[in-house]
């Protein structure tokens, strides 16, 4: 299980996954944790994405 943003179609959700809303919760605080010195394109490119998915600048 894991909790995430809304998904519409979209979003490109795996056809054997599904997602469950869940309504009454509070916004929480999302934390993306790598290695200390990680140089890896794909972290870099997927804190990138993550940070425009969460500010609305995509």
């Amino acid at each position: 299980m894991a909790v995430g943003p809304l998904l519409d179609d979209a979003t490109g959700l795996h056809p054997g996954l599904s997602t469950v809303p869940l309504r009454g919760i509070a916004p929480s605080q999302v934390v993306l944790v790598t290695r200390t010195g990680d140089r890896s394109r794909l972290v870099a490119a997927f804190r990138r994405h993550a940070g425009a998915l969460l500010t609305g600048t995509m």
